[in-house]
C-alpha cells in the first residue's frame, strides 16, 4: 500500500520532484497541525482572552463619538485662526485666557463676520483643499504596504500604527493652535498632521484594518454581519459625536476642549488595544505569510553570484522598479490571471480568472460614483431654493449635518437611527432569512477564509448570501440615487432619503464577497489583509481623485441648463457597478464548474 504522502503520477518527472513534493506535504500538514492545536488552545481562553468582533464593535463605536465631535469644531478652528492672520479686526474675542496664574490657549467661536468673510473662506477652503489631497495621496501610496505587512505582523501591530497616526494628527492640530505664530507658516503646519498620518495609512487604512481584524474573527456566513453591524454601531456614535461635541464646547467656550477629550479617548483606547485585544492571526498564519512574502520577493541577484556589471546594473534596476510598486502590489491581486488548484497548485482547465478582476471593477465604478453627493447640497440650493438652515450638508454617505435647522437636526437624527438600525438589526434578520432559503451548507461553520478550489459547480452558501446583499443593496441605491436627482419637493427628498439607508449593507458585503473569491483562489494562502488594503487603494484612486474630477466638471457644465446630470450619470456608474458585479456570478459558477472538471480528471489520473 502507498504513503498518504506519494506523490501522483502526474506531477512527478523526477525523482528530485518528488522529494520536493513530499517535503512541501510534509511541512503542510505539520502546520495545519500545529495550527489545529494553536486554535485549540485560543478556544479553551475565557471570553475576554479571544480575539472576536466584539473588540472592533466597542473601539468603533467609542471611537466614532469622538472623531464626529471634532469634525465641526475643526473647520471653526480654522476659521478663528485664519480670520485672526488675515483679518484681525474681525475678530471679537481674545484667543488667550489665563487660568491658575499661568498663561492657557483657548480658541472661542469664530464670529460670525470671519465665518462670511470671502478672503478668510477662501484661505480656508485652500488649506483644506490642501490637506485632503496630502491625506489622499500618502495614504493612496502606504495603506497597501500596511495592510500587506498586518498579514506578516499581526492586525493589532498594524491597528496601533494607525492609532498613533490619528492621535499624533490631533496633538498637531491642538499645538498649531495654542502658538501658530511661533511656527513657520503659522496655522498651515496644520498641514504636517495630514502628512505624518497620512504616512501611517490614515483613516482608511484604520478602518481597512479594523474590517479585516472582523473577517478574521468571524465565521464565514457571518461576516457581513459583523462588518455591518461594526459600520452601524459607527454611524451610532457619529451621529451621538457633535451633540457631545457642542455641549462640551458651549461649557468651555473654548473648541480646543472637543480635542483634548478626543486625544484622551484614543489615548484610552490605544491602551486597551495593547494590553486586552487579542492578536486575530495564530503564529502559524503569520509564519505562512512571511514565508509567500520571502518567495515573491526575491532580489534578482543572489549573494555570491559572479554577475557581469551589465546584469549587476539591471537586477538593481528590476529591484528598485519592485521597490517602486510596492505601494501598489495590493491591486495585483484585481488582475486576471490563471488559478491553480489550492492542493496540488497544477494549473486548472480554466486560462483566466477573472472574478475578482470584475470586483475590482464595480468597486472602482461604485467609488466614482460616490462623489455625487458631494454635489448634492448644491444641487438641492438650485432646484429646491434650500440653504444650510433647510438641509444642512450631506457628508457622503455618514449623513450627519453641520449647522442643520432644528427641525432637521431630528430629522437627521431619525435618518442616523434608521442608517443604524438597518444595519445592526435588519440586515442580521435578512441574512438569517436569506439563509433558511438557501438550505444548509458545510462551510458556514467555517472561521477562516482557508477555502479551495469548490468541488462542485455549485458555490457555497457565505459567497451565494454576499451576492445577493451586494446586488440587493446597488438596487435599491441606483433607484435612491436617480430618485434624488429628479425629486422637486421636500416630502419627496426625505422619502428618496430614508429609502437610500437600506443600501447600508453593499460595503460589508463587497468586503466579504472579495475575501470569499480571493480564498477560492489561492485556498489557505489567502491574504486578507492585502486584500482589503487593495480595495482601499482602489477607492482612494478612484473616490478621491477621478470622482471629484467627473462630478466637479459635469456639475460646472450643466448646472445652469439640465442640473439633474450628475445625479443621473451617478445613477448610471452605480447602474455599471451593478451588471459587472452580476458578471461576478457568471465567472464564479463558470470556475466552479471548470474546477470541479479539473479535479475529476487529476483524481482520475492519480488512480491509474
Amino acid at each position: 500500500m502507498s504513503s498518504s504522502l506519494e506523490a501522483p503520477e502526474y506531477l512527478i518527472s523526477s525523482p528530485v520532484e518528488e522529494t520536493t513534493y513530499l517535503l512541501e506535504q510534509t511541512l503542510l500538514q505539520e502546520e495545519m497541525e500545529q495550527e489545529q492545536a494553536e486554535e485549540a488552545e485560543i478556544a479553551s481562553r475565557s471570553f475576554l482572552r479571544r480575539p472576536a468582533p466584539w473588540w472592533i464593535w466597542f473601539l468603533v463605536f467609542v471611537a466614532g463619538i469622538a472623531v464626529a465631535a471634532t469634525m465641526a469644531p475643526l473647520l471653526d478652528i480654522y476659521t478663528a485662526l485664519v480670520c485672526e492672520e488675515l483679518k484681525p479686526e474681525l475678530v471679537t474675542s481674545t484667543a488667550v485666557q489665563f487660568m491658575n496664574g499661568s498663561q492657557w490657549a483657548t480658541i472661542p467661536i469664530p464670529s460670525k463676520m470671519c465665518r462670511q468673510d470671502p478672503a478668510v473662506q477662501s484661505a480656508v477652503a485652500g488649506l483644506v483643499t490642501a490637506m485632503d489631497i496630502s491625506m489622499g495621496i500618502l495614504s493612496c501610496l502606504t495603506v497597501g504596504y500596511w495592510m500587506q505587512l498586518s498579514d506578516r505582523v499581526g492586525r493589532v501591530n498594524i491597528l496601533l500604527v494607525a492609532a498613533f497616526g490619528l492621535i499624533a494628527n490631533h496633538v498637531i492640530i491642538v499645538f498649531v493652535s495654542i502658538m501658530p505664530d511661533k511656527l513657520p507658516g503659522g496655522y498651515r503646519f496644520y498641514l504636517f498632521g495630514q502628512i505624518f498620518e497620512g504616512l501611517l495609512g490614515g483613516r482608511v487604512m484604520l478602518s481597512s484594518i479594523l474590517a479585516v481584524y472582523i473577517t478574521d474573527t468571524s465565521p464565514l456566513d457571518l461576516r457581513t454581519v459583523n462588518l455591518g453591524i461594526s459600520a452601524g454601531l459607527d454611524m451610532l456614535g457619529n451621529s451621538l459625536g457633535p451633540s457631545f461635541g457642542a455641549y462640551l464646547i458651549r461649557k468651555s467656550d473654548d473648541l480646543l476642549s472637543v480635542f483634548y477629550f478626543a486625544i484622551e479617548v484614543y489615548a484610552v483606547l490605544t491602551l486597551i488595544t495593547i494590553f486586552l485585544v487579542p492578536e486575530a492571526l495564530t503564529k502559524i498564519k503569520l509564519k505562512q505569510a512571511k514565508r509567500i512574502y520571502a518567495l515573491t520577493h526575491k532580489s534578482t541577484i543572489s549573494e555570491g553570484q559572479r554577475l557581469s556589471t551589465t546584469e549587476k546594473v539591471k537586477g538593481k534596476a528590476k529591484d528598485y522598479i519592485r521597490m517602486l510598486n510596492v505601494p501598489f502590489e495590493a491591486l495585483e491581486i484585481f488582475l486576471p490571471h490563471r488559478p491553480r488548484d489550492g492542493q496540488t497548485g497544477a494549473a486548472l482547465v480554466s486560462p483566466w480568472d477573472l472574478s475578482l478582476f470584475y470586483l475590482g471593477c464595480a468597486s472602482f465604478f461604485e467609488s466614482i460614483a460616490g462623489n455625487y453627493t458631494k454635489y448634492l447640497f448644491q444641487y438641492l440650493q438650485r432646484v429646491l431654493g434650500w440653504d444650510s438652515q433647510d438641509v444642512g450638508f450631506d457628508v457622503t454617505s455618514v449623513g450627519f449635518m453641520v449647522n442643520p435647522h432644528p427641525q432637521t437636526s431630528i430629522w437627521l437624527g431619525y435618518i442616523n437611527a434608521v442608517r443604524a438600525v438597518v444595519l445592526i438589526i435588519i440586515l442580521p434578520l435578512f441574512i438569517r432569512w436569506l439563509k433558511s432559503r438557501l438550505g444548509t451548507n458545510h462551510s458556514s461553520s467555517t472561521t477562516t477564509t482557508t477555502t479551495t478550489h469548490a468541488t462542485s459547480p455549485s458555490l457555497d452558501r457565505p459567497l451565494r448570501l454576499d451576492y445577493l446583499i451586494v446586488i440587493a443593496s446597488m438596487t435599491i441605491l441606483v433607484i435612491s440615487i436617480f430618485g434624488l436627482s429628479i425629486v422637486r419637493d421636500p416630502i419627496g427628498w426625505y422619502s428618496v432619503t430614508i429609502l437610500r439607508t437600506f443600501s447600508g449593507g453593499y460595503e460589508a458585503a463587497l468586503r466579504s464577497l472579495a475575501l470569499s473569491l480571493y480564498a477560492r483562489q489561492v485556498g489557505q494562502n489567502s491574504e486578507n489583509g492585502k486584500l482589503l488594503g487593495g480595495l482601499s487603494v482602489l477607492g482612494l484612486i478612484s473616490g478621491n481623485m477621478i470622482g471629484p474630477a467627473i462630478f466637479g466638471s459635469l456639475y460646472i457644465h450643466t448646472v445652469e441648463d439640465f442640473p439633474q446630470y450628475p445625479g443621473i450619470g451617478d445613477a448610471f456608474l452605480d447602474l455599471q457597478a451593478m451588471l459587472i458585479t452580476a458578471a461576478v456570478l457568471g465567472c464564479t459558477r463558470q470556475q466552479a464548474k471548470r474546477s470541479s472538471e479539473t479535479t475529476a480528471i487529476f483524481i482520475k489520473l492519480s488512480l491509474q
